[in-house]
């Protein structure tokens, strides 16, 4: 017996994209996978500004930390500073101080000179102006400070001869701590062993 199967199922079948509705099917497709493309590209754009911004706000907050303050140097020139009561680092030189306690005293009762007082700050200088240039060492800095303050050149040796008890006190920056700070004065008081007061201004 012979069966035949109807010549409508022996035909090809057309490939979907030849027909009206496949090709519809086909570019709708293809649209769906650009935007789908698009937006992924889109969010990772913006997920990476979004970390650079934050990877910047964490730099700055780093620059911040570990920003380091300026120098601040003394001033140690003009004229002498008026009478008051005084922090050490504002002395310039040739105050005369009523009340010495000695010369790393943290302040400093500054008085006329024409009234007796105990002792005189004769000369103030700055070892160093260069921000960076690194602390000497305490010996180093004791040697400097010691020979700065031989001020006998700088002493109205007139007015001093009435005194035969004359002695140096000094000051001067005794770690690097204070160095870096900029606390880089050498100090020359003038006093008298006795403990006697001084009077008139002995700075020649």
């Amino acid at each position: 017996m012979t069966t035949e199967e109807p010549q409508e199922a022996l035909r090809p079948r057309k490939r979907l994209t030849s027909t009206a509705t496949g090709q519809s099917i086909f570019i709708g497709l293809w649209i769906l996978g650009t935007l789908v493309i698009v937006t992924v590209l889109a969010g990772a754009f913006l997920l990476g500004q979004s970390f650079s911004r934050d990877s910047a706000e964490d730099s700055e907050i780093v620059l911040e930390e570990v920003d380091v303050p300026a120098v601040e140097f003394p001033t140690l020139h003009g004229v002498p500073i008026e009478p008051g009561q005084w922090p050490w680092d504002e002395l310039r030189g040739g105050e005369c101080i009523s009340g010495f306690a000695g010369a790393f005293a943290e302040e400093f009762t500054v008085v006329v000179c024409d009234v007796p007082h105990d002792a005189q700050l004769i000369t103030a200088v700055l070892l160093s102006r260069r921000a960076e240039e690194p602390f000497p060492g305490h010996d180093d800095v004791v040697q400097v400070a010691r020979e700065t303050c031989e001020v006998t050149d700088r002493i109205d040796y007139t007015l001093a001869t009435q005194y035969d008890d004359l002695i140096v006190d000094y000051s001067y920056p005794a770690s690097e701590e204070q160095w870096a700070k900029g606390e880089r004065g050498v100090y020359c008081f003038v006093l008298r062993s006795s403990g006697g007061t001084l009077q008139g201004d002995l700075v020649d």
